[in-house]
């Protein structure tokens, strides 16, 4: 099958230079594929439709983020429900997606990846909180209240977020939620509360390493108590895929999800943090977006 492919850049995102990476894109593809590459400069920018404006019902394109978790969003967001395809060279801070999907987080084996097509065609599921889409994982509590600062600070990666998180957890004061699942309604006080489609935040941190992201459902982790006691074990577990296994943690599997909570204030998507109501409501679709994976990955 013939694809055209379309890199999106976001020079802003992460740390390294993307000049390299372009010109490794020239050199490659310039003889061999039909491509083109477009940057998102500024965040005002109307990314979808720019990205929009370039595919064709004629051909299937191949539409490559280059950045991190934030560009990810706006280009799965341009063509979910199509027949396009999402692909990945990753280069922000977490990079969730890419990393449940097992993209290479060298660039430079992450363009041969794709030049070489060493890849399949997946669909995945999408999840939507109040309309807005995200691909990774969702959430409100300590980490959105940590995702808000972070997003304000002029210092990026896992060092500064580190310290970020050390700073405020013996300030942060949990929240009463209401969460209504699809068979149950529960109430919880909580330290954070993520909806995941994928199995971690990125930087491997995995919030929930059960979750399948083409199952059709949502996976709900409650952590109810975080202290000076069990900070540290709780992080050990994040690290090792058994945060699931804690005493102090809840999982649910649901298709539809309503969490109402007792104010306003931060949610993430993906990473991107924002201010939302007290009444925050999920849905999913089924493989409602085609991606990227490696040929030899098992299940995603």
């Amino acid at each position: 099958m013939t694809f055209n492919y379309l890199f999106v850049v976001n020079p802003n995102a992460g740390t390294k230079s993307k000049d390299s990476i372009i010109q490794l894109i020239d050199i490659l593809f310039d003889c061999k594929y039909n491509y083109k590459i477009i940057y998102w400069t500024n965040a005002d920018e109307d990314i979808i439709a720019k990205i929009q404006k370039e595919l064709s019902e004629d051909i299937k394109t191949i539409v490559v983020a280059i950045g991190g978790d934030g560009t990810v969003n706006m280009v799965s967001k341009s063509i979910e429900g199509t027949q396009h395809v999402l692909g990945i060279i990753p280069i922000g801070s977490g990079n969730g997606l890419a990393r449940h999907l097992q993209i290479p987080m060298n660039y430079i084996k992450a363009v041969d990846f794709i030049f070489e097509k060493k890849w399949r065609i997946e669909a995945i599921d999408t999840c939507e909180v109040n309309s807005k889409s995200f691909f990774c994982t969702s959430g409100v509590g300590f980490d959105a209240h940590i995702g808000s600062l972070f997003a304000k600070n002029k210092s990026r990666g896992l060092k500064t977020y580190t310290k970020m998180v050390i700073k405020e957890f013996f300030s942060y004061k949990k929240q009463g939620y209401q969460i209504k699942l699809s068979d149950k309604t529960i109430d919880r006080s909580a330290f954070l509360i993520t909806v995941a489609n994928a199995n971690q935040y990125g930087n491997n941190v995995f919030i929930s390493p059960m979750s399948k992201i083409n199952d059709g459902l949502m996976n709900v982790v409650v952590i109810r108590k975080v202290n000076i006691f069990n900070v540290i074990p709780l992080a050990i577990r994040l690290f090792n895929k058994t945060i699931h296994k804690s005493k102090h943690v809840e999982t649910y599997l649901t298709s539809n999800l309503e969490i109402v909570r007792e104010t306003s204030g931060a949610i993430h998507y993906d990473g991107e943090p924002t201010i939302d109501g007290e009444n925050l409501i999920y849905s999913i679709k089924k493989k409602n977006l085609n991606v990227l994976v490696k040929r030899r990955i098992k299940s995603i």
